[in-house]
């Protein structure tokens, strides 16, 4: 479960608190492995904020299946960044004429779309396909 989620699940008013009880848990056992969250864990969220098709949602899934494969992982970028460009870039790729707007997908993935934008080149060439 991601801190945004625990957060808005919880009645912590800080997510510093969170992340902190985060280090902390891991600091204490260490053999309590957490794993980061990925691109995946958004993907379906983002595309059911935007109204992405079946068709968007299995291409996005197979540019990052890609990109992943290809990069070895996501470069520190967030999962969320790279899970809304991965979607932008499947509705260029498919060629929807009804498709949302980068500030749609910023919204759905809580990122700045500039950022999305920033990236989505450096993706888009990697992926290729």
């Amino acid at each position: 479960m991601t801190s945004e989620r625990l957060l808005a699940a919880s009645r912590i008013e800080s997510e510093d608190k969170i992340t902190n009880a985060r280090t902390a848990l891991v600091r204490e056992f260490d053999d309590v492995k957490l794993a980061l969250a990925s691109p995946q864990d958004y993907i379906v969220r983002i595309a059911n904020f935007v109204g992405a098709s079946y068709d968007v949602l299995r291409r996005a899934q197979r540019l990052l299946e890609v990109y992943q494969r290809e990069e070895g992982n996501y470069r520190g970028t967030s999962p969320r960044v790279t899970a809304a460009v991965s979607l932008h870039a499947s509705f260029d790729q498919l060629s929807v004429e009804d498709r949302p707007t980068l500030e749609e997908f910023g919204r759905a993935a809580d990122v700045d779309p500039t950022t999305i934008s920033k990236r989505k080149s450096s993706f888009v060439s990697v992926v290729d396909c």
